[in-house]
């Protein structure tokens, strides 16, 4: 269309020369408006801000990411053929890291036990916390001038005579035994599930890469990921030795990078596939291109103006709110076509005449429609509100720009396109009705009988990416570092007082320990050890002053009775740790920094020891979280659902225990969506009756509407149970969903039987093509969600879309004919 035939239908709009101005500064807010909503508008690929935040489950995946050091680290796993070859590898990539200081903050590499002065600074840290009583025996047996000597000399007897390799590893790296002032059962345990970053045979390592900067959006990370892949490929080409090694990335930064990219992905992709498939439908059905053209133009005004309302409205799209703009994009070109059809109905309509008559459906299906999604606002899954907020908010704006200008488009156009005739009734046989009637009931009981209701799948997972290289390489990760049959589970453990940190945690222990002893659990890991204790750190402070003081004394005696220097190593990083906390106590006397860890071990430490942020009204501060571990039945990964029930009830007594483990979230979010849905689709159910109530203004009508969508939705189900699917977390939500947007199709069709004294042959050439358009592009909008990248997404679109078409079907099928055998037959006009 050319320029001149564009101004022809917009001065048909009753515009004067004096309005000229006003509509200037109109279209200038407007532009102004848009923009302004789209610059805030960003994507958010954070899985957890679409899930209720008062749950218990939520808040330990939350804490697990944001509380401890390296929850925001990229984790990038080494494997070779051979244990040389892995370790090798990791050390040189760490030390290319380290050089590219303008990528990272910390590289830390390895075993943390491997590195002396970590593990130093580790069993310093544990040791000034731990009972005084043990340190005190430790420093008793080293004391005297021959103390030293008579110690060495029973421990080379017991090197030279133990037959247990663990002992003699052990003398040989502390053989001043400064290990016999910790549990070192519950430290192994706790490096066994917690610290290893290794695999037993050695030729899988682990790197922790923290960012230099926080990355706070998806585009960062992937900026970031690839200046971290650049790097890799720079030190591969390097050595020809390390050209066969396999290097994966997964953590916080591959997922944010790969979920971010995803929502763009399908935003656009899912927009781009609905508009060219209601594009093709159209010209396939109507064979013109101007009414498409204009069609096509305002529905991309009213995506534009439902993108700004979304950036200044909720600001952000999530993982499950994505999918609105297909929905819209399905429900707001129906009201375009709706007029076009009235317009060439009617030829002899002005455009107020076409607005006038299509006014009432269009009304009152957005106002059914937008009511139903507004309840989505109730659900307590963030990600579903928002979906329901924005659909809502943009069917009533999709349907005002449609009645404000399709009018004056529709009317320019019918006499053009030669469609002007109005359709000859004449009588229907209801023989068919009354057959597909009886089949389409008599089919929905049979199945429901026969296979039941569609089970309800449990589970998280489908909050995940349908492909996903970072959750695929973190499944690696555990399988690799796990044993083959048991699986790990993070526990995060609350303390309200710092000082209570070690009781409190004794108690889970022993909580832990009688679930061991029932089956429940196989292993436990708490960091127990390293959480800091005041009280016992001012008891051993004389202790360390005395192990300081005579700290040369000590090395000189172990290498006088033959060890080497490599077995001072452990040793020198203990004491290099309590030099810098002493001098620390020295410089700040007043001030003492007791819950301060050793140096060397702070990063390492804040893996499982760190502080959550409980800021709010009158709770601004932070308080001290650990991380634990429980070992039980499964595979890695993935552990024994019973069990893993069991164990959540069982911890679901003490305070400030929760385990931090997807499975569990899912158990513990389908009962919160299920709950949710049967307590909306009553108040949802109510407001489709009074608004239908207020369409039709006769009961009759009533009882119509909600017989298609109970039969709708229940062949919906029977189509589920019939291929095998289930519902889950994201399907659930297409039974509202699927109420809002399949009323529309009713109203517009008893009206149109209404206005035309149920000529059902007219109706369906007239209303009824623009009800199967409508019904069509719909489907098209939820089927645009099934490529989408989110599984939870793309199941919901598919239900949506199957159960739109079994209404749409009953709607153009069986409503026209039930309508006259409930009112009569009327006259054929």
């Amino acid at each position: 269309m050319d320029g001149r035939k564009g101004l022809s239908i917009l001065s048909q709009m009753s515009f004067s020369g004096k309005h000229t101005p006003v509509i200037l500064v109109v279209v200038v807010a407007a532009v102004a408006f848009v923009t302004a909503g789209l610059s805030r508008l960003r994507l958010d690929p954070d899985v957890l801000s679409t899930l209720p935040p008062d749950l218990p489950e939520v808040g330990a995946l939350r804490t697990l990411r944001d509380a401890f050091a390296g929850g925001g680290d990229l984790v990038v796993s080494v494997e070779s053929l051979d244990a040389e070859t892995a370790k090798a590898a990791v050390t040189s990539l760490a030390g290319r890291f380290r050089e590219a200081a303008h990528l990272c903050r910390t590289v830390q590499e390895g075993d943390s036990m491997e590195n002396s002065e970590t593990a130093g600074a580790l069993l310093a840290w544990v040791l000034q916390n731990g009972n005084p009583l043990k340190l005190e025996a430790v420093r008793r047996r080293l004391e005297g001038t021959d103390g030293p000597q008579k110690h060495l000399e029973r421990v080379l007897e017991e090197l030279a005579s133990s037959p247990d390799p663990g002992v003699v590893q052990r003398w040989q790296y502390d053989p001043l035994g400064l290990l016999g002032g910790v549990d070192l059962g519950q430290m192994m345990a706790f490096q066994e599930a917690g610290l290893g970053a290794s695999s037993a045979d050695g030729t899988f390592r682990m790197l922790f890469l923290t960012p230099k900067e926080k990355l706070s959006g998806y585009r960062k990370a992937e900026g970031w990921l690839k200046e971290v892949d650049q790097v890799v490929a720079a030190w591969r080409s390097s050595d020809a030795k390390f050209s066969d090694v396999v290097v994966r990335m997964t953590g916080e930064p591959a997922f944010m990078a790969e979920i971010g990219g995803g929502i763009e992905r399908d935003l656009s992709g899912t927009l781009g596939l609905g508009t060219a498939l209601i594009a093709a439908l159209y010209w396939f059905m109507h064979r013109r291109w101007k009414p498409l053209f204009w069609i096509l133009l305002l529905m991309g005004v009213s995506i534009l103006f439902s993108l700004s309302l979304a950036g200044w409205t909720v600001g952000k799209l999530t993982v499950m709110s994505l999918g609105f703009a297909s929905i819209v994009l399905g429900i707001v070109v129906d009201y375009g076509v709706l007029i076009l059809q009235e317009a060439r109905t009617h030829p002899e309509l002005d455009a107020q005449g076409v607005r006038r008559l299509a006014m009432p459906g269009i009304l009152a299906g957005a106002a059914t429609n937008s009511a139903v999604f507004f309840a989505l606002l109730f659900i307590s899954l963030p990600g579903l509100a928002e979906l329901g907020l924005l659909v809502g908010m943009n069917v009533v704006t999709g349907a005002l720009v449609m009645l404000t200008f399709m009018p004056y488009v529709a009317v320019r156009h019918r006499v053009l396109d030669g469609d002007h005739e109005r359709t000859r009734g004449g009588m229907v046989t209801h023989r068919y009705a009354i057959v597909g009637t009886v089949l389409m009931a008599a089919g929905v009981a049979t199945v429901l009988l026969w296979r039941g209701l569609p089970p309800f799948e449990g589970g998280a997972a489908v909050l995940r990416p349908t492909h996903s290289k970072a959750a695929e390489n973190w499944d690696l990760v555990q399988q690799r570092l796990g044993k083959a049959d048991v699986a790990t589970v993070p526990v995060v453990l609350t303390f309200e007082d710092a000082a209570g940190a070690q009781s409190k945690a004794a108690e889970v222990g022993a909580l832990l320990a009688k679930l061991r002893l029932e089956g429940v659990i196989e292993g436990i890991a708490l960091p127990s050890t390293f959480l800091p204790h005041e009280g016992y750190q001012k008891s051993n402070e004389p202790g360390i002053g005395w192990f300081v003081k005579h700290r040369r004394v000590l090395e000189d005696a172990v290498l006088k009775e033959g060890f080497t220097e490599e077995t001072l190593l452990l040793f020198r990083g203990v004491m290099s740790a309590w030099e810098e906390w002493l001098g620390e106590i020295a410089a700040n006397p007043k001030m003492r920094p007791a819950a301060t860890p050793a140096a060397g071990a702070d990063d390492l430490l804040r893996r499982f020891v760190g502080r959550e942020e409980t800021t709010g009204v009158g709770r601004d501060g932070s308080k001290l979280v650990a991380l634990g571990f429980v070992q039980m039945k499964g595979q890695p990964g993935n552990p024994d659902p019973v069990k893993l029930a069991e164990l959540d009830a069982k911890l679901s007594s003490q305070a400030g225990v929760r385990l931090a483990a997807w499975e569990s979230l899912g158990q513990a979010l389908s009962e919160r969506v299920q709950q949710d849905i049967t307590r909306e689709m009553l108040p949802i159910i109510a407001i489709l009756l009074v608004m239908l109530s207020l369409a039709y203004r006769n009961w009759r009508d009533l009882l119509l509407s909600v017989l298609i969508l109970a039969l709708g939705v229940a062949a919906l189900m029977a189509t589920m149970a019939l291929v095998g699917k289930s519902w889950n977390l994201a399907s659930l939500a297409a039974l509202p969903l699927l109420l809002g947007t399949g009323i529309d199709y009713g109203i517009h069709t008893i009206l149109a039987m209404k206005r035309d004294g149920n000529d059902v042959r007219r109706v369906r050439h007239s209303t009824g093509r623009a009800v199967f358009f409508c019904g069509a592009t719909t489907v098209i909008g939820f089927m645009s969600l099934v490529v989408a990248d989110n599984r939870g997404v793309a199941s919901l679109g598919t239900a949506c879309a199957a159960g739109t078409v079994w209404i749409l079907l009953l709607v153009l099928w069986l409503l026209p004919h039930w309508r006259c055998w409930i009112f009569g037959r009327t006259v054929q006009k």
